[in-house]
């Protein structure tokens, strides 16, 4: 073993996936790694990264980690400070919304950075940065067929592009990726690493003892509290994880749990993304130190977070993706190979869900992932370019574009935001209009997503932020948060203004800004995973009067609603995950015909009102023509996916 290597393993065995990717890794590949949560990925990658900085003597930054999330972020600094406690510390340094502590790449190894964070420092600070020669992407199935996801490969393109060339030429520009749920590694190592890129797989997972809970809705956090006064005794189990679904069904939980339990002296512990840096961080850290605690959460806490030896995981609403489920379960027991796993279901249609989920998890059936070029993305990266260069005095031009934009920004784009006025050209030059240079100024250009930031909500004992919530909504009730019941006394334009209450739980929640996008239903696997439970051929179609069930999940189902009403069938057809309803018998419901149905909308282009519904929204969109949109549009819809599952199924 090398001698660098050892502050990694410290004399422990190698994994098999710490083996497999040992040799491309060290060779200067690029790889993606795929494999069960708590497999050992994480020094399988940086153990052979920190070798090729140490025998290439870098004297710079040399590797860029970047996590979709703040809390993994966090998380994962805290464990390579831990691993390099014995030696230099100050080599890891990290960047985030939160987080600044790094303005010197000199005598460093490792930056951890969210895809925003690192978009901001490039374009600002490129010379930081210059000396990277791999970037590795973390809970790569999270950003994977999204526009942060675009967005984070074109500033991977702007990272390679802008390098400074090294002294030796074995020293190249790796990627790396790793996730535990990739359904296709193959496609996702070559849109993400390239086209030469090596795939590292360990099969097989940790068992899941998972047991499902028949409550009311209103009933789970007092089903959830008993269930866990029985087994702490007999099992052992102290530190239970709480997913929910939304945040206000969270918030909900939270407080009733908090009631619940408190005098069994059980903190109750609250995590979702809109708190406070403060606020998460604390709660985090309490987690791993608390003797016993319960911490109730939405996907904030899905990606690999450690946040102490989870005893038990709840699913207190049915995971609608199994990647989700994968995660979520992924939280508990992570030291040992058994994890334990509590699914609240409040009739039997959740029953059906959550065991359909759990069996694709276990049979490694993932759900589909439809990924397309989007012109909002670069329209992202050209006015960030444009408002730098601008800031500079070094202009963006049309010959510069490639340099500026790591290849990420095409002509056409370009000329569609000149059209509509966002981007000026003045003598050659590339300046954003008045309107984008203020976004720019208030360093709002740095995210695709749509939606801006909420007023704080503040603690008038004591002067803190706890969360950034919307005024209308927040500004009466109370919010559960720090272990307690915050209650709002007023609101005004600078924030909310609450304190704390002691007692019981008896005030009306505050409810909080839902999260963005919209419900997605089921996917295609899932639903054939419940079909065949019940005894099923997911790939037959069956017609009963005016109901067909295809078993083709929701996405699927609105885009055949879509294709039957083009055909002549009434628009106020009805889809679900299962099936369409409300049908008359002027169409061939055969999926062979379906599919030749299909074929010719997609060659005359999908109506626009049935492709934006697939659109993944950004604040972008409006940076573009009415017609580069409705292109964007028409390229989420998901054709390949679509018509190779009318290709499985038959009548």
């Amino acid at each position: 073993m090398p001698d660098a290597w050892r502050v990694f393993f410290r004399g422990r065995q190698l994994r098999p996936i710490q083996q497999e990717a040992a040799i491309p890794l060290l060779k200067g590949e690029s790889a993606l790694l795929s494999g069960p949560t708590a497999s050992g990925k994480t020094e399988a990658v940086f153990a052979p990264l920190y070798q090729r900085h140490v025998s290439f003597q870098r004297s710079r930054i040399a590797v860029v980690y970047v996590a979709p999330t703040k809390a993994l972020v966090n998380d994962m600094y805290e464990r390579l400070v831990g691993y390099f406690a014995g030696g230099d510390p100050d080599i890891v340094r990290r960047y985030t919304g939160d987080h600044h502590d790094f303005d010197d790449a000199r005598g460093r190894f490792v930056l951890l950075a969210t895809p925003e964070a690192l978009d901001s420092l490039q374009l600002m600070q490129p010379g930081l940065l210059s000396g990277v020669r791999s970037v590795v992407c973390d809970e790569i199935h999270l950003l994977h067929g999204t526009a942060r996801g675009q967005q984070l490969r074109a500033v991977i393109g702007r990272l390679r592009t802008q390098a400074v060339r090294p002294g030796d030429r074995r020293d190249g520009f790796q990627v790396v990726g790793m996730s535990a749920t990739v359904r296709v590694p193959e496609a996702v190592a070559r849109d993400w690493c390239g086209d030469a890129a090596v795939v590292l797989t360990v099969e097989g997972s940790r068992s899941v003892g998972m047991s499902v809970l028949r409550v009311r809705k209103r009933q789970a956090a007092s089903t959830v509290a008993g269930r866990l006064r029985t087994v702490e005794r007999a099992l052992g189990v102290r530190k239970a994880l709480v997913f929910a679904n939304s945040r206000n069904r969270a918030h909900w939980l939270a407080a009733d749990l908090s009631g619940e339990l408190r005098a069994d002296g059980w903190p109750v512990f609250f995590h979702i993304g809109i708190l406070s840096r403060s606020e998460r961080e604390r709660v985090e850290a309490a987690m791993k130190s608390e003797r016993r605690a319960v911490c109730v959460a939405t996907s904030t806490l899905e990606v690999g977070i450690d946040i102490g030896d989870i005893d038990v995981v709840v699913l207190a609403d049915p995971p609608t993706a199994v990647s989700s489920m994968l995660q979520r379960v992924g939280r508990g027991n992570r030291r040992s190979d058994r994890c334990l796993v509590w699914a609240c279901a409040a009739d039997e249609w959740e029953a059906r869900v959550i065991n359909a989920v759990h069996e694709c998890a276990i049979r490694g059936e993932l759900d589909d992932v439809h990924d397309y070029a989007r012109p909002s993305v670069q329209a992202q990266q050209a006015m960030s370019a444009a408002w730098v260069g601008l800031r500079r005095d070094s202009p963006l031009t049309l010959s510069n574009l490639r340099e500026r934009t790591g290849d990420a920004v095409s002509r056409d784009v370009v000329d569609d935001m000149v059209t509509v006025g966002v981007l000026r050209q003045v003598r050659g030059a590339l300046l954003p209009s008045d309107e984008w240079c203020d976004y720019g100024d208030a360093r709002k250009l740095h995210s695709v997503l749509l939606g801006g930031r909420g007023v704080p909500l503040v603690d008038v004992q004591s002067g803190e932020t706890i969360a950034e919530v919307n005024q209308t909504a927040a500004a009466q009730g109370a919010l559960y948060a720090g272990g307690g019941l915050r209650v709002v006394h007023g609101a005004d334009g600078r924030g909310v203004y609450v304190s704390t209450q002691q007692g019981t739980v008896s005030s009306k929640l505050a409810r909080l800004p839902s999260a963005r996008g919209r419900r997605k239903g089921l996917s295609r696997q899932v639903v054939w995973s419940m079909a065949k439970s019940e005894g099923y051929d997911p790939t037959k179609w069956t017609r009963d009067g005016a109901t067909l069930i295809t078993w083709g999940g929701a996405a699927y189902n609105f885009l055949l609603k879509g294709i039957l009403v083009a055909a002549g069938q009434p628009r106020e057809l009805r889809h679900d995950d299962v099936g369409i309803d409300g049908l008359v018998d002027a169409v061939d419901f055969r999926p062979e015909s379906v599919r030749r149905l299909a074929q010719a909308m997609f060659r005359a282009g999908v109506p626009d009102g049935l492709a934006r519904r697939f659109r993944e929204p950004t604040q972008f969109l409006r940076a573009l023509t009415p017609a580069m949109a409705r292109e964007e549009a028409r390229r989420s819809v998901p054709q390949q996916g679509f018509l190779e599952w009318l290709s499985e199924c038959s009548v």
